[in-house]
């Protein structure tokens, strides 16, 4: 799991909770009185500032906002031709390799997973139904092949890849 998800995890849970508890707090208020008015005593009074938690909850907000943006910006293979670059989304090459997937395995329904790691290198999980160890060995010499071509000639990529199966 990456840590902005694990993060994204761990705001999400926080979150809820503080819901949850609010949620308890005014259930729970209905059935005391005494505590309703002391709270409307309190807010009523002019000595009170509330600018300072506005604030601090606005900035809260402000940074998990950026967090998160942050976190979930896209993921690109550079590809470095001439004098420029290229940046290719890693939704393309999920998309690129999710169709050769299909096609080599109509019938079957498998899930398809491409990563980027911070080395440019591409890595590609694949879901596999069981089939003997002859077929299986000629199917990733066959994936190896096709699949490298399909990226050096739609994509430019022409590094090695890593490709992992996983066996239904």
């Amino acid at each position: 799991m990456r840590k902005g998800h694990l993060l994204f995890s761990a705001v999400q849970f926080i979150f809820a909770l503080l819901v949850v508890l609010l949620g308890l707090f005014f259930v729970g208020l209905q059935e005391a009185p005494s505590l309703r008015y002391r709270l409307s005593l309190f807010f009523s009074s002019p000595s009170v500032s509330f600018s300072g938690v506005g604030y601090l909850i606005l900035a809260c907000g402000i940074f998990l906002l950026v967090g998160f943006c942050v976190m979930y910006k896209g993921r690109y293979y550079q590809i470095k031709m001439g004098g420029g670059r290229v940046h290719i989304d890693s939704e393309l090459i999920q998309q690129q390799v999710s169709k050769y997937w299909s096609q080599l395995f109509p019938d079957q329904a498998s899930e398809v997973k491409v990563q980027i790691t911070q080395g440019q290198k591409l890595h590609i999980a694949f879901e596999l139904f069981p089939m003997p160890e002859e077929e299986r060995e000629a199917l990733f010499v066959k994936v190896e092949q096709e699949l490298g071509e399909l990226l050096r000639s739609q994509l430019g990529y022409t590094q090695e890849f890593v490709v992992s199966v996983l066996l239904k």
